[in-house]
């Protein structure tokens, strides 16, 4: 596994590490100078969003990890272990039927649904009805709203 990527601290203090996002949002602290001017800083509290690539703390790395907030280096985001686990599927090369079945059987939660649709819109579509048809016309609120931001951000 290669080092991650480090740079220091505003302050100097501390070296933070890179990470990518991989839930739909993650609320990290960021060092930025006092706006007095007096060469103090002070913590101001950010959000990053799915994909986005940050600098962290080690203790906004460690509450992360813990929560499993981060892509992991060479992971393939959109894949799922299929059938006896022995063969990994993407979720994208998935027709609508398998789609279904993939939410109906494995029951990823909403994070993975949403994950795997990347920034892929027409695959957040497919996925929407997925979920519409996995859960019986009863999608999950979590996967609505998160899929819906990976179309609107898509800007189709």
């Amino acid at each position: 596994m290669a080092k991650a990527k480090t740079v220091k601290s505003a302050s100097g203090d501390e070296v933070l590490e890179e990470r990518t996002i991989r839930v739909l949002s993650f609320p990290y602290r960021q060092e930025v100078p006092n706006p007095a001017g007096d060469g103090t800083f002070f913590q101001n509290q950010e959000v990053a969003d799915r994909g986005d690539v940050v600098f962290l703390h080690k203790a906004d790395i460690q509450r992360g990890e813990s929560l499993d907030a981060f892509v992991m280096e060479g992971a393939a985001p959109a894949a799922s272990p299929a059938g006896d686990g022995t063969e990994e599927v993407f979720v994208s090369e998935m027709d609508d039927e398998e789609l279904e079945a993939w939410i109906r059987e494995d029951q990823p939660t909403v994070d993975d649904t949403v994950g795997a649709a990347g920034t892929d819109a027409d695959l957040a579509r497919r996925l929407l009805d997925a979920e519409a048809r996995a859960t019986d016309g009863d999608p999950r609120k979590g996967v609505i709203t998160g899929l819906g931001e990976v179309i609107k951000r898509a800007g189709v």
